[in-house]
């Protein structure tokens, strides 16, 4: 009977421990594939890394969508300072239908508050009024040194070209609190983040203990895009 007793105890530490809840320690560094789904039908994929690279982090976002005869490929790359301050920000978009293919480049260099910016062949230099960051591992990193305290709200602005050339964009990141997440028939405990671009858009993100996204929702006027992790 005790060993009975004994034995259940340890089986239901063991279930415990599968769920508890972990807070990030590290901005973590490797790469994560992802299904894209449009409401909850499957439209593509996605694979996100991230990696240092001497005093650098670098992040990369590469997505690819199908729409009826059209597909959609985008790659992202983001290039910080190990202390946030941004250095380049590389967007690549390609569309392809029924053969024709039609691309449009963007790549913004940063020295201080001055932009170079190169929209195609066509190059412009751009001096903001603020600092700025990018959607890169500044908001992680800023997470993981509060605790990921529930309520907590960071506000800081970016850059974002594909939205406005010459004006830093405020976006509000906060700490939601704890909910568990299934995703592929796997349960994880995660941390609920939801993420504000002024006026433009929110969208919810579900972290693990490691700090890597496991799911992503975005809700737009009828439609709800979601990435979910393999």
């Amino acid at each position: 009977m005790r060993m009975r007793t004994a034995l259940c105890s340890v089986l239901m530490l063991s279930v415990l421990s599968l769920f508890c809840y972990r807070t990030p320690e590290r901005v973590p560094t490797g790469t994560w594939s992802y299904r894209l789904l449009l409401n909850g039908n499957e439209v593509g994929s996605a694979v996100m890394s991230n990696r240092r690279e001497g005093n650098r982090y670098v992040s990369v976002s590469e997505l690819r969508m199908k729409a009826g005869h059209v597909v959609n490929e985008s790659r992202q790359e983001v290039t910080e300072s190990l202390d946030f301050k941004p250095q380049k920000l590389e967007t690549h978009n390609k569309i392809i239908m029924a053969g024709n293919v039609q691309t449009i480049d963007t790549v913004a260099e940063f020295s201080g508050r001055t932009v170079k910016l190169t929209m195609g062949s066509d190059v412009t230099t751009v001096t903001l009024d603020r600092d700025v960051v990018l959607d890169g591992n500044y908001f992680l990193a800023a997470m993981i040194k509060n605790g990921f305290r529930e309520n907590t709200r960071l506000a800081v602005y970016i850059y974002d070209p594909s939205i406005e050339i010459e004006t830093p964009i405020l976006l509000t990141s906060k700490v939601m609190g704890k909910k568990m997440i299934t995703v592929n028939n796997e349960t994880f405990p995660c941390i609920h983040v939801v993420d504000t671009i002024e006026n433009i858009k929110s969208f919810d993100r579900y972290i693990d203990g490691d700090g890597v996204l496991v799911k992503a929702v975005l809700n737009m006027l009828n439609l709800t895009v979601e990435l979910e992790r393999k």
